[in-house]
């Protein structure tokens, strides 16, 4: 009996809690979305999207991102959450409502009540490669639980940086070597001219 006992404590460990990541939700546990809500499959009842990075960042400046979610209404105060990751550059949290745990962002227990979400993303010293930002979003119906009356999707966006190759004249400016070449050609001109002048005076004089 007391063998018994402790095997069905045991089976009862096993089987993951019905509740929510009400506090984030971040690492392999979001590797393949929220699959604990909505029947463990993306809903087209739900849509996620990620704004604010340009179609061509700048190497080291921050950027506002925002995080959009949509989905049936919510009858409870939660109203959903979402894990965000950037291949490259560093994200922050601006506010309470998002947290930073890893490198990856996320909603805190505030912003579980929000459906959309502000964070930096501050781009790396090298522009010249893609950005690659992988979002998850979860639109909760409020009741506390995970079932499959909350939706959630997924949404994967690039955009790449731009950066002036080594040694490139930036456009509409003169290099040393044209600004040279152009003085040298004035002062030929100059040249030419004063010759000129002085022999026709020459000539004249004659």
């Amino acid at each position: 009996m007391k063998n018994s006992t402790a095997m069905l404590i045991s089976l009862l460990l096993l089987v993951p809690s019905i509740q929510g990541y009400s506090t984030g939700i971040t690492g392999s546990t979001v590797d393949s979305g929220c699959i604990c809500h909505g029947g463990g499959s993306p809903s087209t009842d739900s849509g996620i999207s990620i704004e604010g990075v340009p179609v061509n960042w700048t190497a080291d400046e921050t950027y506002t991102i925002y995080v959009n979610l949509t989905g049936p209404e919510s009858l409870g105060i939660n109203q959903g959450g979402f894990n965000l990751r950037a291949s490259v550059g560093t994200l922050s949290a601006i506010d309470n409502n998002v947290q930073v745990i890893d490198g990856q962002a996320t909603h805190t227990t505030l912003g579980n009540d929000l459906r959309t979400w502000a964070l930096e993303w501050t781009a790396p010293s090298f522009s010249g490669q893609e950005l690659i930002l992988g979002a998850h979003g979860n639109s909760v119906n409020g009741d506390g639980e995970a079932n499959t009356l909350d939706h959630w999707n997924s949404v994967t966006t690039s955009v790449s940086g731009t950066e002036p190759p080594p040694n490139e004249e930036v456009k509409g400016l003169f290099s040393s070597t044209a600004i040279v070449a152009i003085l040298i050609g004035i002062g030929f001109s100059c040249i030419f001219i004063f010759t000129t002048e002085a022999l026709r005076i020459e000539l004249e004089e004659e």
